[in-house]
């Protein structure tokens, strides 16, 4: 009776541990997809920052080429 009892108590306590195991492991999935997704939506800004940047120089030095074109002329 006593070992049945053991033997049950320690086969839930299993079953217990891997459940909380696996929870875990979701979790931790989870965050690391959350974190991702945050370094992705970063990587995503700086980029069209980037590209602002980009047009607006290009803007710049086209204003510059008509300026000097309108000079030479």
């Amino acid at each position: 009776m006593i070992r049945t009892n053991k033997r049950e108590t320690t086969k839930q306590q299993k079953k217990k541990d891997e459940e909380e195991e696996e929870e875990d492991e979701e979790n931790e999935k989870q965050e690391e997809e959350e974190e991702q997704k945050e370094e992705d939506e970063e990587e995503e800004q700086k980029d069209e920052e980037q590209k602002d940047e980009d047009e607006k120089e290009e803007e710049s030095e086209k204003e510059e080429n008509e300026k000097q074109q309108e000079e030479e002329e």
